[in-house]
């Protein structure tokens, strides 16, 4: 670490991912963090009054206040199978020791000891200041910190990530005490939910036949896969005597919801197949709640929504699990593995094509949502106030009304900010991973020659590899929520930062090849303007244009900023988009005729100049218009994102604005100069 001693610059690092929280005031919880935190209590009084805990039989007949674990009341054994005790453990234990801030501090130490591993065995040269600099720009440009800090176990999917692809290519520059740790961790990560153990699984196998296909040795290759599946075995193991523990106890077994069943139905196919199978003999529970299924799946919103309707919805007419009674509860669950198939048999090409649907929407499906929600939120209705939440979340008094300690985060400004630095990510890494030294280390299989090149490939295709294979897990099997993607987004950028202190980033080349695209790019539009139609629509790439541009890009600004000022206090987007056009048109009028076509060769009337300008502006901004709103109402996506549609829509009018302005409103000015 050169002048930084490694565990002090841990510290710092740790401190780095907590600054989020430092910024909020308190780290974030969600509503499931109640069920967490009642089943790690629950695992904490078992051995507290063991053997009195471990001897008792809670079977029907028996009150509920008579068991000897006073939270065994709290436990839903029909949807507490989903929430695992050995998380509960950390995030309850946490809260007793130390309060939520404890937690946030173990799992942004965590988060920090896998980067730094990576970052000292992919940059063993790198200078000690970089992996600092490096993670105070991925905490700066992506969702880690949001995770690092809150109380639920997702952080632990990019932390088991980066230890799976430590343990798959790094074992060899790993101290043994490491290797154990990350063992140990990434059998953590498997055990506190479903869709880690899943995404442990499979690199473990994948993940070992990438690292052979580049040359490690076959040996080494099964040895390290291996490794990572005796530590999903362990993790397994862990959840079945945690779960079996309960069992034996209580008599009760723990369930889960049938999230599978209610992705199914929410894609569409299941809807289908449910009607049919219902109509000819099929005695599935969900065929009681038909009608509440087809009036869910019909709101034009996203699968998630969709999913959770279906799920967890009080409402008569939409609602199917939270509605059901124990026994058909009970039955949902028992059925759901047999409706998946059956859905699968009936619809096989439906099936397949909406859980690809939903593998690419959970792939890009970054936005930070669950950690910024305002801890006021469970101070509503009757039932959240009453759980473990209020007393979790530090300083909660100050969340009571009147006041207000929502995070100081802007949803939408966040999602555009870590879109462009994901999208900035994943071109820096395919431009240097498409260079001739990674290409040639590739292909001649370079880690049998231990080539850095080839191993600093291998650690992003690994991370890459996590990305996509969590994605799929996630969207294929539940649905694509954000929180399953967003919360391992970070592990790219992380792969960016660890490819530039591990290798010349060749900053001259980088500027050579963009210096020759713009010269193909340029060339290729004057042979478009040389055609004797199309060119009479295409401005010259020359001084005009690229002020005009810039001036535009002030007008974006401008038209933006008004946008979300007047629909912050209550405008529609739509309505909104029009008082920002007008005050965006005002602006451009202005420094165009001052600057951009500034040459005077005449006069006219400032009031007949802006009535032209404003009416050329105005076609042009039809097409804007007419794309910002097919945007704005027509992609789910984009509910509450007004960024992607405003630049759609400015491109779209960009060209009429320029020819309109040029040849209509400054033609005197334009020709002068």
């Amino acid at each position: 670490m050169g002048r930084l001693p490694p565990l002090l610059a841990l510290l710092a690092a740790t401190l780095l991912m907590m600054s989020v929280a430092f910024a909020d005031g308190r780290p974030t919880v969600f509503y499931d963090s109640h069920s967490y935190s009642v089943m790690g209590r629950n695992l904490i009084e078992v051995v507290e009054e063991y053997p009195a805990s471990i001897k008792f039989k809670m079977y029907k007949g028996v009150n509920w206040g008579d068991e000897p674990v006073p939270s065994d009341r709290m436990i839903d054994p029909l949807v507490m199978g989903a929430r695992s005790a050995l998380y509960g453990v950390l995030l309850h234990g946490a809260y007793l020791i130390g309060s939520l801030w404890l937690l946030a501090g173990i799992q942004s130490f965590l988060a920090a000891w896998v980067v730094y591993l990576l970052w000292r065995t992919i940059a063993p040269k790198a200078p000690g200041w970089s992996f600092l600099v490096m993670t105070a720009a991925v905490v700066a440009g992506t969702s880690l910190s949001f995770f690092t800090t809150f109380a639920m176990p997702d952080v632990f999917a990019g932390i088991g990530g980066a230890a799976f692809v430590l343990l798959l290519t790094q074992t060899d520059r790993l101290k043994r005490r490491e290797i154990v740790g990350l063992w140990l961790l990434s059998a953590y990560a498997m055990a506190i939910h479903k869709s880690h153990l899943g995404t442990g699984a499979v690199m473990a196998v994948g993940g070992a036949f990438l690292v052979w296909l580049m040359g490690l040795p076959l040996a080494s290759a099964g040895r390290r896969m291996a490794l990572l599946l005796s530590a999903a075995l362990l993790a397994w193991f862990a959840g079945f005597v945690a779960e079996g523990t309960y069992h034996a106890r209580t008599g009760y077994k723990l369930g889960h919801p049938p999230f599978m069943m209610a992705r199914v139905l929410a894609d569409g196919p299941g809807v289908a197949y449910m009607r049919y199978a219902c109509a000819h003999g099929e005695t599935y529970a969900v065929c009681k709640y038909q009608d509440n299924v087809v009036r869910s799946t019909n709101i034009k919103e996203s699968v998630e929504l969709n999913s959770n309707l279906i799920l967890w919805s009080d409402r008569k007419t939409l609602g199917v699990f939270n509605l059901a009674d124990r026994p058909t509860r009970t039955r949902l669950e028992q059925e759901e593995t047999r409706f998946v198939i059956g859905a699968l048999k009936f619809d096989p090409v439906g099936v397949t094509l909406t859980a690809l649907e939903n593998w690419g929407d959970q792939l890009v499906s970054i936005q930070v949502d669950d950690p910024l929600r305002n801890p006021a939120v469970y101070l509503r209705g009757r039932y959240w106030k009453t759980t473990f939440i209020p007393q979790m979340i530090p300083n909660f008094d100050a969340c009571r009304p009147p006041n207000d300690c929502r995070p100081p985060f802007r949803f939408e400004y966040l999602a555009d900010w870590h879109g462009a630095v994901m999208i900035a990510t994943v071109l820096l890494l395919a431009w240097r991973l498409s260079r001739r030294d990674v290409r040639k280390a590739v292909f001649a299989r370079g880690l049998r020659t231990d080539d850095e090149a080839a191993r600093v490939a291998s650690v992003i295709l690994m991370l890459a590899a996590v990305t996509l294979v969590n994605a799929a897990v996630c969207g294929m099997l539940s649905g694509p929520f954000a929180r399953y993607q967003s919360r391992l987004s970070w592990l790219m950028p992380v792969g960016a930062g660890l490819m530039m202190c591990a290798l010349p980033m060749g900053l001259p080349a980088l500027a050579t090849w963009t210096k020759r695209m713009v010269s193909h790019v340029l060339e290729r539009w004057e042979r478009l303007r040389a055609q004797p139609v199309i060119g009479r629509f295409l401005p010259p790439l020359n001084g005009h244009f690229a002020r005009f541009c810039v001036v535009g890009g002030l007008g974006f600004i401008v038209d933006f900023s008004v946008l979300k000022a007047v629909v912050g206090v209550g405008m529609s987007p739509i309505g909104g988009r029009i008082v920002s056009f007008l005050v965006a048109v005002m602006a451009t009028w202005l420094v165009n005729r001052a600057w951009t076509f500034r040459f005077h060769a005449g006069q006219q009337s400032l009031l007949k100049e802006l009535s032209r300008y404003l009416a050329v502006q105005s076609v042009g901004f039809a097409a804007n218009f007419g794309v910002y709103t097919s945007m704005v109402v027509g992609i789910a996506a984009l509910q509450g994102r007004l960024l992607p549609p405003m630049i759609a829509g400015t491109a779209a009018g960009l060209f009429i604005n320029y020819l309109g302005a040029k040849h209509l409103v400054f033609r005197r000015r334009a020709s002068a100069s």
